[in-house]
């Protein structure tokens, strides 16, 4: 894989010609592939995400901010590929407080010929967020799943978007409007089918941060149809571990989400295991997440201030 460099100025965080939402600036050199980005906080995928009343990055954005510095590096027909990513972990939150937040994305090569990643804060005293490796595809015809068959499946009970989002404010998940995409969950048998969906939809993305948030949202229906939990769940859970996401197509307006537990999932009321896809309306999917991990956020205080762990 060879990478292109593609310079433009960033200055104390204004940037007139920010190459993507989440990917403001090219900010290489001879020796590293870098991007950088500043946050004001302002930014929907901020404003509209509050953990313990904390503007928090989702973690849906760094997947889509590292599928972007890949398309953007590679020296390749993107018409052509398609990226998958893989081994993704995420070591912690994003956090951004009134003085706004600069973040850098990383590119390496490795011995297989993959782009390893890393999503980081600070330059000199570098706090590492993210990582996990990339890898450029022929672009692949995606399955086509039978929506209305998941449907019929899914029968042990539905939930309303004010149930769901009444559950998260419960453990201090605040959404604003621009990540209130859930419209349905309906719940069947260890799986979950949700319809999720915003408009106006901004175009700029391909893994859109409101859009492939709701859908990770969606998963409140396996816990709050679990007939062997007699309450709601108390502490929200974040992501942790991710093995695969392949990315087919764009997200769209309207999406439906089918998710369920991982083969390897082991029942636990700290951590959780999902296979999660999100799929057009005639059941293409789009995106496939294989082994979505979250588990329940910890906090501590230090000095006055609350930080997130993961």
């Amino acid at each position: 894989t060879t990478y292109t460099n593609k310079s433009n100025t960033l200055l104390n965080g204004i940037n007139p010609k920010k190459l993507h939402p989440l990917i403001h600036e090219n900010t290489s050199t001879l020796a590293e592939q870098k991007f950088s980005s500043f946050f004001t906080g302002t930014e929907i995928f901020l404003k509209d995400h509050t953990i313990k009343g904390q503007h928090v990055l989702p973690g849906v954005a760094y997947l889509e901010m590292a599928r972007e510095a890949v398309m953007q590096s590679a020296d390749t027909d993107i018409e052509s590929i398609q990226i998958h990513l893989e081994n993704i972990v995420w070591s912690r939150p994003i956090v951004s407080d009134q003085a706004g937040v600069r973040i850098n994305i990383s590119l390496y090569s490795n011995e297989k010929e993959q782009i390893d990643y890393e999503i980081y804060s600070g330059d000199n005293d570098q706090i590492l967020h993210s990582q996990g490796t990339a890898i450029i595809k022929q672009k692949e015809k995606s399955d086509i799943l039978d929506l209305s068959l998941i449907r019929s499946k899914c029968t042990k009970g539905q939930l309303s978007p004010d149930n769901c989002y009444a559950a998260f404010r419960n453990v201090g998940l605040e959404y604003g409007p621009g990540h209130q995409g859930i419209k349905e969950v309906y719940i069947g048998d260890g799986e979950v089918l949700s319809k999720v969906s915003l408009s106006p939809l901004e175009h700029d993305y391909i893994l859109h941060p409101g859009i492939m948030d709701s859908a990770l949202q969606a998963s409140i229906g396996l816990v709050l149809g679990d007939t062997n939990k007699d309450e709601a769940p108390t502490k929200p859970m974040l992501p942790f571990a991710l093995n695969e996401v392949q990315i087919h197509a764009r997200c769209e307006e309207v999406m439906w989400v089918h998710i369920k537990y991982s083969e390897d999932h082991a029942k636990s009321e700290q951590i959780q295991k999902l296979d999660i896809d999100l799929l057009d309306e005639s059941g293409k999917i789009c995106v496939r997440m294989k082994g979505y991990t979250s588990r329940i956020l910890e906090e501590k205080n230090e000095n006055t201030k609350n930080h997130l762990l993961l």
